[in-house]
């Protein structure tokens, strides 16, 4: 019998659930550790480790004793870290190093790389808390505070005036280890986000999706409640921008794996504010598996235990613009307990649905510091269609479905992706 290769995950989040899942469907044995003792992804792991991810003593003990062949930290920027020192002292396939993480995770090293490759990015201010008093009569405004060094929105802020923006800070300091924070122009246009594989050494533009987004929430940064397939701004982007990212990606060293961008889109230039060299939560490899014919997690999993070579070569499956039209609705939640969910069975039925992913269960509470946070994501649900006319069918029939409720029974849920008014553009 062939021997199991074995994985070890970093962080056993509701996300980290797909890779185990996915790891265990490829024939692998799945480990995963963190602090916690039951977290969901351990919950249907082969085996579990109560350590902080942060002890690298321990974890490479971990690792050396299970005789471990590949370790990923998954949708975590912070994790990153952890996983690229793992790698490198066991000497294990690695999907990024410490400078690649630096310059991408660090927003203000970040602004300062996708400058020097001609790429567009939010004017910046140099301002700190103590500096304030004398910088604030040169800032335009609205502008966002963000942390340094966070990510998944935790700590950003969107300020319209003087005021905001001084009781800001120390939301913005609370979630920067580095006690650093940002201070950009805001940006108000139409969002894009990017996606990029690499596969030893070659750069590939996957897709391109149209992020919509919906300001609710007073002050806290706008969240996304639907993705769309390809985007409409396509082209431009590969005309305008895509060769120049991947002369960046190339100086950076990246050989395999995979990025997402985030970006606005103003007066037909797009305008870079976000990056990671990793997973992202709107799943969009399984999106790629079913209208391309790869998924790029198989092939990012096959890379970290030391498997590369059964690896298909994707360059002539790669097809940005898509065969089909795909979709990703992102339901966003109040803050309160969630006593029922409403709907799922019917929406799983749903002829084009291909993926669900529900963060919380019944009983679990969506606390205060989850507002303006991604954390208050509840379910996603991605689909696949032949035509745009059919895709926005299928998520109107998802819409008028789904529902959560409160212990009072009211809808936690907050304003949803209007289809109405993306086909209307």
């Amino acid at each position: 019998m062939e021997n199991r290769r074995k994985l070890l995950i970093l962080g056993g989040t509701s996300l980290a659930s797909d890779i185990v899942l996915t790891a265990q469907n490829m024939n692998m044995e799945v480990h995963v550790a963190d602090y916690l003792q039951a977290s969901p992804a351990k919950l249907i792991a082969d085996k579990s480790h109560l350590v902080d991810v942060f002890d690298m003593k321990s974890l490479i003990e971990i690792c050396e004793r299970e005789k471990i062949d590949g370790v990923i930290s998954g949708f975590s920027d912070m994790l990153m870290t952890c996983q690229s020192k793992l790698t490198a002292s066991l000497g294990l396939p690695q999907l990024v190093n410490e400078n690649q993480i630096l310059k991408t995770t660090n927003k203000n090293t970040f602004s300062d790389l996708c400058k020097s490759y001609q790429i567009d990015v939010a004017k910046r201010y140099e301002i700190s808390r103590e500096g304030f008093v004398e910088g604030k009569k040169y800032i335009e405004y609205p502008v966002i505070l963000k942390p340094s060094d966070a990510s998944g929105g935790k700590g950003i802020t969107i300020c319209r005036n003087e005021k905001a923006l001084f009781e800001a800070f120390d939301k913005a300091y609370s979630h920067s280890k580095m006690g650093k924070v940002i201070l950009e122009q805001y940006l108000e246009g139409d969002e894009v986000s990017i996606f990029y594989m690499f596969q030893n050494g070659d750069i590939h533009l996957t897709s391109i999706a149209d992020r919509h987004i919906r300001e609710d929430q007073n002050g806290e940064i706008p969240l996304p409640v639907a993705y769309t397939y390809p985007s409409r701004s396509i082209e431009n982007y590969i005309e305008k921008v895509d060769q120049n990212v991947k002369k960046m990606f190339a100086d950076l060293g990246v050989k395999n794996g995979m990025a997402f961008i985030q970006c606005k889109l103003i007066d037909n230039r797009f305008f870079f504010y976000d990056i990671g060299l990793r997973l992202t939560g709107t799943f969009e490899y399984k999106l790629i598996d079913n209208i391309c014919g790869y998924n790029p997690l198989e092939i990012l999993l096959n890379y970290v235990v030391g498997e590369k070579d059964r690896n298909i070569e994707i360059e002539n499956l790669v097809d940005p613009g898509h065969k089909k039209y795909g979709g990703n609705l992102t339901f966003l939640c109040k803050t309160g307990c969630i006593s029922e969910f409403v709907g799922i069975n019917e929406i799983s039925k749903i002829p084009g649905v291909i993926h669900l992913h529900q963060s919380y269960g019944e009983g679990d509470e969506i606390s205060l510091k989850a507002k303006g946070t991604l954390a208050q994501v509840v379910l996603r649900v991605l689909f696949s269609s032949k035509t745009e006319e059919d895709l926005k069918d299928k998520m109107d029939k998802v819409i008028n479905s789904f529902d959560v409720k409160d212990l009072e029974g009211n809808s936690m849920l907050l304003p949803q992706f209007d289809t109405n008014m993306w086909f209307c553009d």
